[in-house]
């Protein structure tokens, strides 16, 4: 079962903008990223101006590795990331072996999201929570 499929997909959601998203995160004293941003379709500059934006009304953080993003993509949104001292993340996107068959849980497709950063996430993430 997924949520793009009948009847879910029938279900009227309401969309938060940016900013109230990023206070209700923050309200329950969440850590806000910006998760897949491939999927804004913004070029390179855009994303930039994105970002500065978004860091102005508290966002930590960029999943910079992501199944969908080509290496090219991840270097680039994790250097983003760095420069504007913002937490990266990995996500596989996997939502299980029936949905997205292709994708494996925490290495994304044919192990394209593997890397050594994973103890520098996790480290970036505990620091900030404390």
């Amino acid at each position: 079962m997924y949520f793009n499929k009948p009847p879910f997909n029938e279900i009227k959601r309401e969309a938060l903008l940016p900013e109230e998203a990023i206070l209700l995160i923050k309200r329950f004293s969440g850590i806000a990223i910006l998760a897949h941003p491939q999927t804004l379709k913004l070029d390179f500059n855009e994303f930039k101006i994105k970002v500065k934006e978004l860091k102005k009304l508290g966002l930590d953080g960029l999943e910079c590795y992501h199944s969908k993003q080509t290496r090219e993509e991840m270097k680039f949104y994790k250097d983003i990331a760095i420069k504007n001292n913002l937490l990266f993340t990995c996500g596989s996107d996997f939502h299980g072996i029936n949905v997205k068959p292709d994708t494996e849980m925490g290495s994304g497709i044919n192990n394209n999201i593997i890397n050594d950063n994973g103890k520098i996430i996790l480290a970036s993430l505990k620091a900030r929570i404390k």
